[in-house]
C-alpha cells in the first residue's frame, strides 16, 4: 500500500500527518505507528496525526504518540493539522474540527 504523508513541526515537536479516509485500521495500529515514527528505520517523529473527513466538522484529528498510544488531543499537533488542512485540502482559515476530547476551533 502506498501512503502519502507530510512531515511537519510545531513548537519543538515534529509530526507525520496522513490524510486518509480508508485505511485507519492499518494506519492506527501500534506496530505501524512505532515503525513510521522511529527515527532510525522510519520517517521519524514525535507523533502521528491521522486526518479524515467527518460530518459537521472540517475534519477529524486522531493523534498517536510515537509509541503507538492514542491521545485525545495534542495542541502542537492540532496547529500543524489546521495549517495542513488549510494549505493542502483547501479549507478556510477558520476551522472547526473534532478530536478525541471533543470539538475545537482553529484560525490561521
Amino acid at each position: 500500500m502506498k501512503i502519502e504523508f507530510t512531515k511537519t513541526h510545531g513548537a519543538g515537536n515534529d509530526f507525520i500527518i496522513i490524510y486518509n479516509n480508508q485505511h485507519h485500521k492499518v494506519l492506527s495500529s501500534p506496530n505501524f505507528i512505532q515503525q513510521i515514527c522511529d527515527r532510525k528505520i522510519g520517517v521519524g517523529a514525535d507523533g502521528l496525526i491521522l486526518l479524515s473527513d467527518t460530518d459537521q466538522y472540517d475534519y477529524r484529528m486522531d493523534y498517536y504518540n510515537n509509541d503507538g498510544t492514542w491521545e485525545t488531543m495534542c495542541a502542537n499537533g492540532a496547529r500543524c493539522a489546521a495549517l495542513y488542512m488549510h494549505q493542502y485540502q483547501n479549507k478556510s482559515n477558520k476551522l472547526k474540527f473534532l478530536a478525541g476530547d471533543g470539538e475545537h476551533n482553529a484560525e490561521i
